[in-house]
């Protein structure tokens, strides 16, 4: 989830987060809520599905801000799994840290 940089504080709280942990009685507020959502527990991710990640937040504390954007962060992996060799009968990528890294979907408010 990324805002706006003219998005308001009004704006996120209505958003609000919900990181999907623990998976059990995930925490979370807003419109993002596990009580505003239909979710299942994910026994990959060990979390509650869907959830929603600040992107801010996931920058500064996962990446040391390296990123301008969640856009560049998209393109970054994209441009590194381009490189990737696969071989045709055995595509699986399974343990990549660039498709580990790229999630589902992202939403910018």
């Amino acid at each position: 989830m990324d805002f706006e940089p003219n998005a308001t504080e009004e704006t996120k709280n209505y958003f609000g987060h919900n990181t999907g942990t623990p998976w059990t009685n995930p925490k979370g507020d807003g419109l993002l809520s596990g009580k505003n959502l239909m979710q299942m527990p994910c026994s990959d991710t060990k979390k509650q599905t869907p959830y929603f990640l600040d992107w801010e937040s996931t920058n500064h504390n996962e990446y040391a801000g390296k990123f301008k954007d969640t856009d560049d962060f998209l393109f970054s992996h994209l441009n590194n799994l381009s490189d990737t060799v696969m071989d045709v009968a055995l595509r699986n990528v399974e343990g990549n840290v660039d498709v580990d890294a790229l999630p589902d979907g992202v939403y910018r408010v």
